[in-house]
């Protein structure tokens, strides 16, 4: 697989013309002939520049030109003086392809020096209705059947879900890091659209809970059900040890406890240890803590349940330069990008700010160890994912809906 960022970063002068015709860049993805044969025609060493005569520095900007006049050497006069001809082709072709060509001078200029590239458009009546006819549905759309289509047993991850998330439905149709086996798991197909910050949240309170009950061993009425529902009074007790012993052995004691559960958990102050734990990053000042208590809560809960102080950290290396848009989902979503980088290892496979924006991912990679570590290692990862290019994207992710075709796996549209 070639066409990736790296190579569109190479050939900046690509851009205008891929973008112009997405149809012909799913193509593209959708066989690997074709993609071959349109990537050699564009790096061919004998191009014939003289479509490009009066165009200075052609490798740097070829389509500098705004009209197509200033093109010198590209014909642009009626159907009947064209340079085109498709052999045996019906003269509709010939004509709608030529109207099209006129319209964008850069297509034309690019044609006219690749002989590889017109002799597909020659011999190829679907590659060439889509060059002439583009596509330009919105590429989402496309991507997301693609991708809903090698999900089509997994009604977790719906069509509406993949086209409002481009990203994930690269993923699923790039097929990176076999996300598609993953996802066959209808538990794990959920976690991949639930709320990350919910199911985090869950993550912490049951392992308090579940580190409060372990260290109740005895306990006759206390039990994790009412730890979750109460995790202050989880802390409380953790915190306390002399007042665990007390209850021990006595269930009149335990029930006593949960009577005034409430009393308890007042003297648990869960924004005043956040504070006192995160240290003196002006990002995350004392109002930031005291308007996220929940926050607070599971920083505490953390520690204490001995999942070890990713929240810390967190908030000792959350930039500075965010204080003014700081929240508590933003802190979080931190927190899961530096856990997903974690599960990834040494090597930069996806960048931070891409791992900080797809928090779902994060925390789907986080919670999949093996999946992270065939992420890792999948070459496609990093050729397929975030370019901080809207337009490069956009192309990779239709180039990416042409993929599930490449295989003959089984396809249908999804109307």
């Amino acid at each position: 697989m070639s066409l990736k960022i790296s190579w569109i970063n190479n050939h900046p002068s690509m851009q205008e013309l891929l973008l112009n015709h997405r149809s012909t860049v799913r193509v593209l993805g959708a066989d690997a002939s074709r993609e071959g044969d349109f990537l050699s025609a564009v790096d061919a060493k004998d191009r014939n520049l003289s479509a490009f005569r009066g165009i200075s520095a052609f490798f740097v900007s070829p389509f500098e030109a705004k009209e197509t006049n200033l093109f010198r050497g590209i014909n642009t006069r009626d159907d009947e003086s064209s340079d085109f001809h498709f052999n045996g082709a019906e003269r509709e072709y010939q004509k709608d392809f030529e109207r099209s060509l006129r319209s964008s001078a850069s297509d034309d200029a690019l044609l006219a020096q690749n002989e590889t590239l017109r002799k597909l458009i020659e011999d190829d009546a679907v590659f060439r209705d889509a060059l002439i006819n583009g596509d330009h549905l919105r590429v989402e759309q496309k991507l997301g059947d693609a991708a809903k289509s090698e999900l089509e047993w997994t009604p977790e991850i719906t069509r509406e879900y993949l086209q409002e998330n481009p990203d994930e439905a690269l993923l699923v149709a790039a097929n990176l890091g076999d996300i598609q086996t993953l996802l066959e798991d209808s538990e794990t197909a959920r976690a991949l659209t639930d709320n990350h910050y919910d199911r985090y949240r869950t993550e912490v309170i049951d392992r308090l809970a579940e580190t409060a009950v372990s260290e109740m061993e005895g306990a006759q009425v206390l039990d994790k059900d009412f730890f979750v529902e109460r995790p202050k009074a989880a802390l409380y007790l953790l915190e306390h040890p002399e007042e665990r012993k007390r209850l021990l052995g006595d269930a009149d004691f335990e029930r006593e406890f949960i009577n005034h559960a409430t009393t308890y958990e007042s003297l648990v102050d869960p924004v005043s240890k956040a504070q006192d734990l995160a240290g003196a990053n002006p990002a995350l000042n004392d109002d930031f803590w005291s308007d996220n208590e929940d926050l607070s809560l599971m920083m505490a809960a953390e520690i204490a349940s001995g999942m070890g102080n990713t929240l810390q950290e967190t908030a000792h290396t959350f930039p500075i330069e965010a204080h003014e848009t700081t929240t508590g989902a933003l802190f979080l979503r931190q927190n899961q990008a530096e856990h997903a980088e974690e599960a990834l290892g040494d090597k930069e496979v996806i960048k931070h700010d891409f791992l900080v924006r797809h928090f779902n991912l994060s925390r789907l990679i986080a919670e999949n160890p093996d999946f992270a570590e065939r992420l890792s290692q999948d070459t496609k990862t990093g050729d397929l994912l975030d370019s901080a290019s809207d337009e490069i994207d956009t192309l990779i992710r239709t180039y990416a809906s042409g993929l599930p075709l490449r295989n003959n796996r089984s396809w249908q549209w999804w109307a």
